[in-house]
């Protein structure tokens, strides 16, 4: 793997846990502003009714709860505060990494670049060298 192949993987790993976190922070900040709710339903005399009228929060708890559940297994959920630290951390890493990938990218195509002329020079054409080679491929698979 070269340098730009491995600033990339870590730049992807970086913007998925980024949106790992905002899916996280989202569902943390629904699931806080629902339950007043859901737990006013033990208090209310007409249940049923309470429930009616405050049907999607109580689908939006249940569906950031599920969310939660599946990241936080012990249902000991972090703080919001903790996860916007995490993520302004992955942002600067991210704005740390992107020139550095940039860099290996365009040192990867001048490298391709300065190939390129020499093929040329020397008068091999990359792109006749592949046809043949797949013409020559093509005839020991018929024969």
């Amino acid at each position: 793997m070269n340098k730009r192949d491995s600033s990339l993987e870590r730049v992807k790993e970086v913007e998925s846990r980024i949106r790992e976190l905002n899916s996280q922070i989202k569902d943390l900040d629904t699931f806080r502003k629902t339950k007043p709710v859901v737990e006013r339903l033990d208090k209310v005399i007409l249940k049923e009714k309470y429930r009616r009228e405050n049907e999607t929060d109580f689908i939006l708890h249940n569906a950031a709860k599920q969310s939660l559940n599946a990241h936080f297994p012990d249902k000991k959920y972090p703080l919001i505060k903790t996860l916007r630290a995490e993520l302004a951390e992955l942002y600067e890493e991210k704005k740390r990494l992107y020139p550095e990938y940039y860099a290996a990218k365009d040192e990867f195509r001048e490298v391709d670049t300065m190939k390129s002329n020499v093929d040329s020079i020397i008068g091999r054409n990359p792109h006749e060298h592949e046809r043949e080679r797949s013409r020559n491929k093509n005839k020991d698979e018929i024969e």
